[in-house]
């Protein structure tokens, strides 16, 4: 059974009608050799942002940039608290989700040029900036699978045309610069060149032939191997 309105606007209505829809099926769910059990049976709805965001207390991204996962937890509350534990250090030892809704807000990182951490919530797109964007927005971009490469500021104009080349070569069969980003490092960087992805970087300390192999060859091994790929 399927229940939806049209106009794609967000309604209980939908949900109550769904509810009834289910209640008089005949068939909820697989069922073996028992048929008193069976597999379940429910309803697949939008994401409710507005309700997380009454009763959770967190700065959630904006709608449809965040997603929601469902965990079957033991009954047991000792069981239970530790796959709770479990499953928040395994989320911060990523580093994905942790957003700041303040644009000005200087965070440390850990590495340089930085490659993953706390970040704001919006995100640059695939672009080559003549004016950097803050770093808290960068990092984001990498979480979305990403790759930055990235120049040292004073880089001569013929290194910036050779990484403009780079970064409009054909990624994954897409046709051109697909999911790169090009920009002068603003993080206080040493090397001249650098590529970045989430959780990696690599760095030339001058832009050689190898070195454009490399960083070519660093985009193609790790572009979209993030937590949150959006196109």
């Amino acid at each position: 059974a399927m229940v939806a309105r049209l106009s794609g606007e967000p309604s209980h209505e939908a949900v109550r009608r769904a509810v009834v829809a289910l209640a008089n099926l005949e068939h909820r769910g697989a069922a073996g050799a028992d048929p008193n059990t069976g597999d379940g049976a429910g309803i697949l709805m939008q994401l409710p942002d507005e309700l997380l965001r009454g009763v959770l207390e967190a700065d959630l991204p904006p709608p449809g940039a965040y997603g929601v996962g469902v965990c079957f937890l033991p009954r047991d509350r000792a069981r239970r608290e530790a796959f709770e534990r479990l499953l928040t250090e395994t989320v911060e030892a990523e580093g994905a989700g942790q957003h700041t809704t303040d644009p000005d807000e200087q965070i440390e990182y850990d590495s340089e040029p930085p490659a993953i951490g706390r970040h704001y919530q919006e995100w640059p797109e695939d672009d080559i900036y003549e004016e950097a964007p803050r770093t808290s927005h960068v990092v984001h971009t990498l979480e979305h699978g990403r790759i930055i490469f990235q120049y040292k500021p004073g880089t001569d104009a013929d290194v910036v045309r050779q990484l403009t080349d780079l970064y409009n070569e054909d990624v994954a069969g897409s046709g051109g610069a697909y999911h790169s980003v090009l920009m002068q490092n603003n993080s206080g960087m040493e090397p001249q060149v650098a590529a970045v992805a989430w959780r990696q970087y690599m760095t030339c300390d001058e832009l050689t032939p190898q070195a454009v192999d490399a960083l070519r060859e660093f985009r193609e091994a790790r572009v979209d191997k993030a937590p949150e790929v959006v196109p």
